[in-house]
């Protein structure tokens, strides 16, 4: 595979403040705190191993996006205010963040919307684990207090989403159960029960072990 070709570091200095995943998980992690970390606490709260993130500092601070205080094993970094693409880098992340918080406002509107026909609502599979690609459903469970009630909530749940899944960008998938086909689930140690019991990340109602 050929190589591509050099850009302008001056006039493109995106192509190398965003050129790979750890530089993006870096400022992601330093435009939430706000304030200096160390290259052990980077680590720690992107999940990145240490001499990576060490290097993705050092061509960070290159690029004069960040900003590195101190020497050694004391060297703290931050976003560094005083360049001309901090504040565009702080409000991308910003609106990262905005985008997902309107994902769930979404699937809790439209949870809450059935009132009492729904016990929980929870989101499951490769979102709630933190593994998912651009590709993936975001898998949802409704959970209905009546077995009469689930293909309504089921069908009702796909349309009341469809907008808010155009604009936001994403993939609903509803999976609507009654509270005793959970039952069955738990009972016959189904692996979508022990998925749920790992994985849910509560949107409204309890917890999976706490229906019942």
């Amino acid at each position: 595979m050929a190589r591509p070709v050099p850009q302008s570091a001056l006039r493109f200095p995106l192509s190398s403040i965003f050129g790979t995943e750890t530089n993006v998980r870096l400022l992601r992690e330093l435009a939430r705190h706000g304030g200096q970390l160390t290259p052990s606490n980077l680590a720690t709260r992107t999940k990145l191993a240490l001499p990576s993130v060490v290097a993705a500092l050092s061509s960070l601070v290159d690029t004069n996006v960040v900003a590195e205080v101190g020497t050694g094993r004391a060297r703290l970094y931050n976003l560094k205010e005083a360049a001309p693409l901090f504040a565009p880098i702080q409000a991308l992340f910003e609106a990262e963040e905005v985008r997902f918080a309107g994902i769930i406002d979404a699937v809790r509107d439209c949870a809450e919307s059935f009132g009492d026909a729904l016990v929980a609502s929870w989101v499951f599979g490769s979102v709630a684990r933190g593994e998912d690609q651009a590709s993936s459903d975001f898998d949802i469970a409704f959970v209905a207090t009546r077995d009469d009630d689930v293909s309504s909530i089921q069908n009702r749940g796909i349309d009341a989403l469809s907008t808010s899944a155009e604009k936001l960008i994403f993939s609903p998938s509803i999976n609507t159960f009654s509270v005793t086909d959970l039952k069955r689930l738990r009972d016959s140690g189904a692996p979508l029960w022990k998925a749920f019991l790992n994985e849910a990340l509560v949107i409204t109602g309890p917890r999976p072990e706490f229906i019942f």
